[in-house]
């Protein structure tokens, strides 16, 4: 999740439901043997039971069951996420979304959307940490 989080970080999570969250939260959640923070980018299904994350560091996301939600975070190193964090962070997901939806499967497209990464990601740790 960098730029947002690093090693050492300490987080406060907060056990909600799944439509306690909107879309830009930070949320935490258990696949396998782990437990993971990642963007809460949608919400689908029927009553919300699937939800769509990303990694802020990670170029594409996948969808989870509602039942894997653990909680949200609140707070990094005790100081409350803000609200222009929170749709900062989510622009940039939804733009990252769309343009690997975008070159899925097309080779020369993927191979472009690799040269592009490196500048991505600079442009998010530009966004992402500024005030």
């Amino acid at each position: 999740m960098e730029p947002l989080l690093r090693t050492g970080d300490i987080v406060t999570v907060v056990c909600v439901t799944a439509d306690q969250c909107r879309a830009g939260d930070l949320i935490c959640f258990k696949q396998g043997g782990g437990f993971f923070l990642h963007r809460l980018l949608e919400h689908h299904g029927r009553d919300g039971t699937l939800l769509y994350e990303k990694g802020d560091a990670e170029l594409g996301g996948r969808w989870i069951q509602a039942r894997q939600l653990i909680g949200r975070v609140e707070r990094i190193n005790g100081r409350p996420l803000d609200e222009s964090y929170r749709e900062r962070a989510l622009l940039l997901g939804r733009a990252e979304r769309i343009a690997v939806t975008a070159v899925t499967g097309a080779g020369p497209l993927k191979r472009t959307l690799r040269s592009l990464k490196r500048p991505w990601t600079a442009l998010k740790k530009k966004v992402l940490r500024s005030p």
